[in-house]
């Protein structure tokens, strides 16, 4: 991605793998404590993920925006 990341936040440092919401909340305290996001305020989030189950389905459950992204098969 060309794209500065605003942070990045891993599972083992976590401890938490998906489907957890803990990885999205520590991205929430993170983003928060940067004044990226105000903690309630998630217009300024946007989560692209692969899988529904994993991810997607989590975040929109926290009310985070989300792109699904289909990744093509090659052959």
């Amino acid at each position: 991605l060309e794209v500065d990341l605003a942070a990045q936040i891993l599972a083992q440092d976590v401890r938490a793998y998906k489907p957890s919401p803990a990885m999205f909340e520590a991205a929430r305290r993170e983003l928060t404590a940067q004044g990226r996001i105000t903690r309630h305020d998630t217009a300024r989030w946007l989560h692209c993920a692969q899988s529904l189950f994993h991810d997607v389905a989590v975040a929109h459950a926290l009310g985070i925006d989300t792109v699904h992204v289909t990744r093509q098969q090659e052959s």
